[in-house]
């Protein structure tokens, strides 16, 4: 027993110690697809370094119509989103949809939920809406 204490004690004295500056990470990008037929939609929500814009492409280009509220809708850099991508039954519509809560100061949630349509490459309708923990807390 004593002799392999000093074999561990002898070792020990042959440490070396490496140290070096880490890796800035990649940036941090949440994304969420769907497919309905031939058409695919991605939504990316950048959230580190600097949370930026939500961006949304279906077959890999932005989609003809106003964006504007859907990509607020979808840029809270606080809030926490569920998401679903839902199609008719023909495919011939892709529905984008979410659920919102954001914590304020006093840690009360306020939720929202919305829905966007897409059809033919284009964005068709928004709608977004005060929400309930249980539209959040859905299965």
């Amino acid at each position: 027993m004593f002799l392999s204490l000093l074999l561990l004690a002898a070792q020990a004295q042959d440490v070396v110690i490496r140290t070096s500056e880490p890796r800035p990470a990649s940036p941090w990008v949440e994304v969420v697809s769907g497919r309905c037929g031939d058409d695919r939609l991605e939504l990316r929500r950048p959230r580190w370094p600097l949370p930026s814009s939500a961006v949304v492409r279906l077959n890999r280009r932005t989609p003809e119509g106003d964006l504007g509220l859907l990509e607020r809708e979808l840029s809270e850099p606080a809030a926490a989103y569920r998401f679903s991508v839902l199609c008719t039954p023909n495919n011939e519509t892709l529905e984008l949809r979410w659920v919102r809560g954001l914590a304020d100061q006093q840690g009360q949630v306020a939720f929202r939920s919305g829905s966007a349509e897409f059809r033919d490459g284009t964005l068709i309708a928004v709608r977004s809406e005060e929400a309930d923990s249980e539209a959040f807390w859905y299965r």
